[in-house]
């Protein structure tokens, strides 16, 4: 994880959802490491206005970013293998 850790509480689990549900999934599912889709047009300004909304300091927006990105990238072990970014919405 980059830079350890988030704090926990409500707040943070709130931003978090918040980004996951904005992030674009093909700009993810296009990102090979968190770098790449850091260095999208707007993406972690996405995360650094997210973050300003919800009272949380600027300087959290890449771990934020980054526990979003493992998140829709890790497989789902019950399906055998897509990640979240992989899936349509429906």
């Amino acid at each position: 994880a980059v830079g350890g850790p988030l704090p926990g509480g409500r707040t943070i689990g709130s931003l978090l959802h918040l980004v996951l549900e904005r992030l674009p999934l093909d700009v993810v599912r296009a990102s090979s490491d968190l770098d790449e889709l850091s260095r999208a047009p707007a993406v972690l300004e996405l995360v650094r206005a997210q973050c300003r909304a919800s009272g949380v300091a600027d300087e959290l927006a890449r771990r934020v970013l980054d526990l979003a990105y493992r998140t829709l990238r890790a497989p789902l072990p019950l399906s055998g293998g897509p990640c979240l970014a992989a899936l349509s919405p429906r």
